[in-house]
């Protein structure tokens, strides 16, 4: 039974339990008064951390919370987005996340990794593509076990680690939760005497399933010799969680046009079927591409509740 609450034209349904949706409008903007930041404003940013071993560009950004918060802190590993071909660490909706959660108490670790590489002669023809895929997870999952290796000095508790990401790192953050310890993943990437479960998942308008057209070029052929299909139906995190997965945070704006929200809200009925914790938020009014503010509402409460419940 729904409990339906409304605040001017903006609705707000909560749904029993593990489930929370909201619609959400400015009513959001009352709650970010509030918000809890803690300590002084030092956070500490370490760039250009190399992680994934010698011959790689990809480096990392460490995101250290203010000395006042005491030792181990929570960490989150950030990927960020780019329709898997392109973004950076460094982009300022990265920055936006990293230096906020840090300055709330969580060491936020942001990362590059393998990207899609197109490919054109000297008159721009196309040639075709370098598929990341299944590269670009193993390289967020050796995030993941890399700061856990150097827990101690980071400062954080390597029993509290969760991912984060957005769109195309939305994805991956979901498929680094779904695909902990699966067999077919194991065994690849650096430092494999660390798990790569994580405690809980925060994805901004990510895609579950990358099965329809315009997405699985994206990752076939990842894995040689699979049937066609196969290599995106592997890529899906859809594929992979079921009632064993961790508990997730989805923000999704009613109004995206690269990623529609249906695909969220299909996510949300499966994660229901399954008994899996989670939160859902629906944005009003809110397109793609967005960090903590989006159509005049202010998500940082929200995160940060779930992320103190979950991590």
């Amino acid at each position: 039974m729904e409990e339906i609450v409304m605040v001017g034209k903006h609705r707000i349904v909560a749904l029993a339990k593990a489930v929370s949706i909201f619609a959400v409008g400015h009513l959001l903007l009352l709650l970010a008064v509030a918000l809890p930041v803690c300590g002084t404003p030092y956070v500490l940013v370490k760039k250009d951390i190399g992680f994934l071993g010698e011959g790689r560009k990809e480096k990392m950004d460490a995101y250290l919370p203010p000395e006042s918060f005491k030792r181990p802190v929570p960490a989150i590993v950030l990927i960020h987005g780019g329709a898997w071909r392109m973004g950076d660490k460094a982009d300022e909706r990265e920055r936006d996340f990293g230096s906020f959660l840090a300055n709330n108490g969580y060491a936020v670790f942001s990362i590059n990794y393998k990207l899609n590489e197109f490919h054109r002669d000297e008159n721009g023809k196309w040639l075709g593509q370098t598929v990341a895929w299944p590269q670009n997870l193993y390289d967020c999952k050796s995030a993941i076990r890399y700061v856990r290796k150097h827990a101690d000095f980071f400062g954080i508790d390597a029993t509290r680690v969760g991912v984060m990401g957005s769109s195309a790192g939305g994805h991956l953050a979901m498929l680094v939760g779904a695909t902990a310890g699966e067999e077919m993943f194991a065994g690849v990437g650096l430092y494999l005497e660390e798990t790569d479960d994580v405690s809980c998942v925060v994805n901004f308008y990510g895609i579950a399933d990358v099965t329809d057209s315009s997405r699985a070029p994206k990752f076939e052929g990842g894995i040689p010799d699979l049937p066609e299909g196969e290599n995106p139906t592997l890529a899906s995190p859809i594929t992979w969680m079921g009632p064993s997965s961790p508990s997730i945070l989805v923000v999704h704006g009613d109004e995206d046009e690269a990623v529609p929200v249906n695909a969220s809200r299909s996510l949300i009925s499966r994660l229901e079927e399954w008994g899996v914790e989670h939160t859902y938020v629906e944005v009003s009014g809110a397109g793609h591409s967005f960090a903590w503010v989006a159509a005049g509402t202010d998500l940082r409460s929200i995160v940060l509740e779930f992320l103190r419940e979950n991590l």
